[in-house]
């Protein structure tokens, strides 16, 4: 009968530990190799070109601010923004070693910036228009809205509430309190300010049903016998829901472009700029919400909203200190 032969425990002397640091490293050379092929697969432009590469790490850097951001906000503790940042750091050196080491990647052609086209009369240009841009443009809008049936006139009114709603959960201040300053000679002033705060209460309504009846109740109360009367309390409702949503729309646009140069980033105006931007900004968010490289389940979709937002932002920069003004993002 034939014994087993027993194998020794490895002598601990000669066999070599992986430690934590070990592994945390190689995580984060996986994750720049990663965030290297992304950025090329997406389309985001070459590395090595330094236009480019400012570019995106600039818009890494703001992913950053927003992390921290959300510290400071209460959102994150500081273990969530540490591992929040991971992903950061680990594409800023996949980004640096493409640059460093031209060989790691193909050039890659830029591709046109997702969504850079005209977007022509949508509710977001004509919101803008309003801010003063083209307040021309704006009012003859505002006019050919007036000059619509009722169901469209309603149905336009309920889509800039919505709207304006909306932006309030990406920090927009605006309140009905500016409605009632700028009213403040309009016999009907109250009536109006009430129909503006109905309708953006309105909007909040998940029930699609009670979200609609709901505004419906609020734009019956500007029903009036003369018909003059009822036209400019739709016109002037419409005008403070197009005003208080340009304007946000517009602050947001500046600073976007403003901080973006600031980090380094360059011109947002220049599509290889904004192309190579939200490519980088993508390709965190893939590595931030993908299993396995250090992010807690969770933890990832408390920042998604912001971060969503601030990547946005770099559109919002091209689209309304270009298109718009002509003047540039200062």
């Amino acid at each position: 009968m034939f014994r087993r032969k027993s194998v020794p425990d490895p002598d601990p002397r000669r066999t070599p530990s992986i430690t934590a640091g070990q592994l945390i490293g190689d995580t984060d050379q996986m994750m720049a190799l990663t965030a290297m092929a992304t950025f090329a697969a997406l389309g985001g432009g070459d590395l090595r070109d330094p236009l480019v590469q400012n570019a995106a790490l600039a818009a890494l850097a703001t992913a950053e601010q927003v992390v921290e951001g959300l510290h400071e906000a209460g959102v994150l503790d500081r273990g969530g923004v540490t591992q929040l940042s991971r992903p950061a750091a680990a594409a800023r050196d996949g980004f640096q070693q493409a640059m460093a080491q031209p060989g790691l990647l193909p050039p890659t052609p830029p591709g046109p910036a997702s969504g850079t086209g005209a977007d022509g009369g949508n509710l977001r240009d004509i919101a803008v228009w309003s801010a003063g841009l083209a307040p021309d443009e704006a009012a003859a809008f505002v006019e050919a809205v007036l000059a619509s049936n009722d169901a469209t006139i309603d149905t336009v009114l309920r889509n800039v509430a919505e709207m304006l709603d909306n932006s309030a959960d990406s920090g927009n201040p605006w309140t009905s309190r500016s409605v009632m300053a700028a009213l403040a000679g309009d016999a009907d002033r109250d009536l109006l300010v009430g129909t503006v705060d109905a309708l953006v209460s309105a909007a909040r309504i998940t029930a699609p049903d009670t979200k609609r009846t709901t505004a419906d109740a609020a734009l019956a109360k500007l029903r009036h016998p003369d018909a003059d009367r009822f036209r400019h309390r739709r016109r002037v409702v419409l005008q403070q829901l197009l005003l208080g949503l340009g304007g946000f729309i517009y602050g947001r646009a500046r600073e976007a472009a403003v901080s973006f140069r600031e980090l380094g980033g360059g011109d947002l105006r220049d599509t290889k700029v904004l192309k190579a931007a939200q490519t980088a900004f993508d390709t965190y968010m893939a590595l931030a919400g993908q299993t396995g490289n250090g992010v807690s389940p969770g933890l990832y979709e408390l920042a998604e909203p912001q971060l969503t937002d601030a990547r946005n932002s770099f559109k919002l920069a091209y689209d309304y200190t270009v298109k718009r003004s002509g003047s540039g993002a200062g």
